[in-house]
């Protein structure tokens, strides 16, 4: 244990750093270390970088940022989920070179990006196609859950208690199973009356509260109606997500064994064949979202890749 204390030592980090030859790298989480490896390796194939995470049982933002940030350099970097620390321009960490943050809430909100969810829909049922509209799902949620996320940025910019991040993350979650085959606007449409409603209780409450100056400030930064679910809480719309993932795999199952059992309907044992040798190819839709890849078009990753480009050119200095 003394070991790795003082391994941990922001002086013996860089130590490490310049035996190496090499960038240290400071993640929160074994994770969090596998997706800022596939990011560093996209933008910066030929930095030489060491990662490592505080192997504690109390670990994460806080911790790293309290042991690191006043210590670090070119030798010495944290790579950390921005929260909300982003969109409330957090000097500590929106103004430090040394500091790279996902801009995202988190590195899940790219594992989520919109455009990469039908081909893993596909990969885990074994399926040609499928029948859900996972953009449109994810912008008709942003645009609903936007006025909502606007408030729940200002309470936390005024240091304001009333409406807490736990609130908003629990008054956005959908209340069950998407039926797939129906399409989503009856639970978003569910969804969206529970959100009026607190809404409105927001504004009964607290009637001198605006957000109206905030969603410009917020616009600016890259927010909008349709891509909400980018900022918000990135276990929250994880969750979410799998939601309407599994729902949507679900319903595909079922249809390509409908079929199967209509095409086999007088040979029962070939069917069930069939079905068997379609079930090998299913794959756990929660391991196959853990992939780092297929958000490259996310606005929100070329941020990142400006940091690093001018974190390699100060390198060069």
């Amino acid at each position: 244990m003394d070991k790795i204390k003082n391994y941990l030592k922001p002086e013996n980090i860089i130590a490490q750093a310049r035996l190496k030859r090499c960038v240290m790298v400071c993640t929160e989480s074994e994770n969090d270390e596998v997706f800022w490896q596939t990011i560093f390796a996209k933008f910066a194939p030929n930095l030489k970088i060491s990662f490592f995470y505080p192997h504690q049982t109390d670990r994460g933002k806080k911790l790293i940022l309290n042991l690191y940030a006043q210590h670090l350099q070119s030798e010495f970097v944290l790579c950390i989920d921005s929260d909300y620390d982003y969109l409330l321009q957090n000097s500590v960490i929106c103004q430090n070179p040394f500091i790279f943050q996902t801009y995202a809430n988190g590195r899940e909100n790219y594992l989520c990006f919109a455009e990469r969810l039908k081909n893993l829909a596909m990969q885990a049922g074994g399926l040609e196609e499928i029948d859900f509209d996972f953009e449109g799902f994810m912008t008709e949620y942003s645009k609903i859950t936007f006025e909502l996320f606007l408030y729940s940025v200002y309470f936390e910019k005024q240091a304001q208690r009333g409406f807490s991040q736990a609130e908003f993350n629990q008054t956005i979650k959908l209340s069950g199973k998407i039926k797939a085959r129906f399409g989503f606007q009856a639970e978003l449409s569910a969804l969206s009356q529970v959100i009026e409603g607190k809404i409105q209780e927001l504004k009964s409450k607290y009637p001198t509260t605006e957000v109206v100056s905030l969603k410009t400030e917020l616009q600016e930064l890259g927010l909008k109606p349709e891509n909400t679910y980018l900022f918000i809480d990135d276990h929250t719309i994880e969750s979410i997500t799998l939601v309407a993932l599994r729902s949507a795999i679900e319903n595909g199952k079922n249809e390509v064994i409908k079929k199967l059992r209509q095409l086999y309907q007088n040979d029962v044992k070939a069917f069930q064949q069939n079905e068997a040798q379609y079930r090998t190819q299913f794959i756990d839709i929660e391991t196959l979202m853990q992939e780092n890849e297929g958000f490259d078009n996310c606005f929100l990753l070329q941020k990142i890749q400006t940091d690093i480009q001018n974190f390699t050119n100060l390198k060069r200095l």
